[in-house]
């Protein structure tokens, strides 16, 4: 009934953009997610002027976050990786998208993503916390321990009761240490 209103309503919104972005979000209230971001991502295909791609591009971004947030609480790893993915292809700079494809392809063990995602993130973010902490996991995991520790300490200097940063320079720590003691 909302859709067929829409519908009607159409010659009566202002622009096409607008149009699109309410049924969309429409879809979207519906629990048709998937069918109001396709709906989104055609028409970012679609049209070449950049007044309308930053309002498909802002409600697709609206729209996503919420339903990769709910994939990633029921457990559904590889589609909120999927998801996330196709979220930074519209938006390559969404710093909740970063987040969510970094944490998944981490869980999926998708390293070689994980460590494109980070680099991207770091370049577009170079002092968000979140994405530090994570290139730090990415050089530990090479073994890169040093590294780490070199990269989180200013960081760490400026913001010592911040736990996650704590809790990888501690983690860095130990494993440089018994890298030491395997050493000797």
């Amino acid at each position: 009934m909302a859709l067929s209103a829409l519908d009607s309503a159409q010659m009566y919104l202002p622009t096409e953009a607008s149009f699109v972005v309410r049924k969309a979000t429409t879809y979207d209230k519906q629990g048709r997610t998937l069918r109001a971001l396709d709906m989104l991502d055609e028409a970012l295909d679609s049209t070449n002027l950049d007044d309308q791609k930053l309002q498909y591009t802002a409600a697709y971004e609206e729209i996503a976050v919420p339903f990769i947030k709910k994939l990633v609480e029921n457990g559904a790893t590889r589609k909120a990786f999927d998801e996330s993915s196709r979220l930074l292809e519209i938006n390559p700079s969404s710093q909740l998208g970063l987040h969510y494809a970094i944490n998944s392809a981490a869980l999926l063990n998708r390293y070689e993503d994980y460590d494109r995602l980070v680099t991207s993130a770091r370049y577009i973010y170079p002092e968000e916390t979140f994405f530090l902490v994570k290139q730090s996991a990415m050089w530990q995991r090479e073994g890169e321990y040093r590294r780490a520790l070199d990269l989180l300490r200013p960081s760490l200097d400026s913001l010592p009761d911040n736990e996650i940063l704590v809790g990888a320079f501690a983690e860095n720590s130990r494993e440089l240490a018994e890298k030491y003691l395997r050493e000797d």
